[in-house]
């Protein structure tokens, strides 16, 4: 566990100081406008996780091998899971979706959507061109999107699946270690949950605390599918893939969602309606994943 523990101190560490840090440049979203700068600080931040692996191996720890499953392993038995990276985050998505605009119906608009009021000052723009617009940002995203969000990802998934997944089954089982990575995945967004108001906004009930919450469920949930593809695949680009897919697709429930609604439960798979899809699926996968402690762990019980 020491292994595990001093890679999360670590990235905990540097990727709080760059977030907070940046606060003092971009100044508080809350007040006035908020910066240009918030997604690229976000985006940035992905890369911490495997810079702290990198740091946690290399020197800290002075492992002779940094090891984060860089081989690809696309072989003909491995070529179903990057199907399912590809394509599952974006059906989890839609089923999302429809399952929120059909509980709050109310809540669907193109005209006064995020979108409609994103584009309402940009030349050119006529509300009859909204339909097609969304057309294209869904196709792109589905399609596209996996591949154009893989580098980005992987600067997360290097890091969690990468290293601190396999680090944590060195003293526990493939569902516990799946368990605490979700967990500490979870809480690492903390800080931009609270102050950019990442995912969720500011007005929504019990913030922040319940908006922190929300991102912890979903990383447990949606990160067993990322286990489960790194255990299966024994490699991190599954896992990766599938987390470009999700950063592609999620904002497409709100594309029609109605300014001023409770972002908690918004259409979008972080918050709690729209991830019921994948919590389904994240238990499936955890229900596949060894609930037996480490072979060599086993034996040096045995022996004491």
């Amino acid at each position: 566990m020491r292994k595990a523990g001093i890679y999360t101190a670590v990235c905990y560490a540097i990727t709080w100081i760059f977030w907070i840090g940046s606060l003092f440049f971009i100044g508080d979203p809350r007040q006035g406008e908020p910066s240009p700068f918030i997604s690229l600080i976000i985006t940035l931040g992905m890369f911490m996780p495997v810079l702290a692996a990198l740091i946690s191996s290399k020197l800290i720890l002075k492992e002779e091998k940094f090891t984060i499953g860089l081989h690809p392993r696309f072989t003909k038995k491995n070529i179903k899971y990057y199907v399912a990276a590809w394509l599952c985050p974006s059906i989890l998505t839609a089923l999302g979706i429809f399952s929120y605009y059909l509980i709050f119906p109310g809540d669907f608009s193109i005209a006064n959507s995020t979108l409609a009021q994103s584009l309402k000052d940009v030349p050119g723009i006529s509300e009859d061109m909204l339909g097609g617009i969304i057309v294209v940002q869904l196709a792109s995203g589905i399609l596209l999107g996996p591949l154009l969000n893989l580098i980005f990802a992987f600067g997360e998934e290097g890091g969690w699946r990468g290293y601190l997944y396999p680090a944590l089954q060195e003293k526990l089982s493939e569902r516990a270690a799946c368990l605490v990575t979700g967990v500490i995945w979870g809480l690492w967004h903390a800080p931009i949950t609270v102050a950019l108001g990442h995912n969720y906004g500011f007005d929504y009930p019990g913030y922040p605390f319940t908006g922190v919450l929300t991102m912890v469920v979903f990383c447990i949930f949606f990160g067993a599918f990322l286990s489960y593809l790194q255990t299966r695949s024994k490699s991190v680009w599954p896992a990766a893939l599938a987390h470009g897919a999700i950063n592609a697709i999620a904002s497409a429930g709100a594309l029609f969602f109605v300014l001023g609604s409770n972002g908690l439960i918004s259409p979008t798979p972080a918050a709690w309606i729209g991830n019921i899809p994948f919590i389904l699926l994240g238990l499936w996968c955890f229900t596949r994943l060894s609930g037996k402690r480490p072979k060599a762990l086993q034996a040096q019980e045995q022996e004491v």
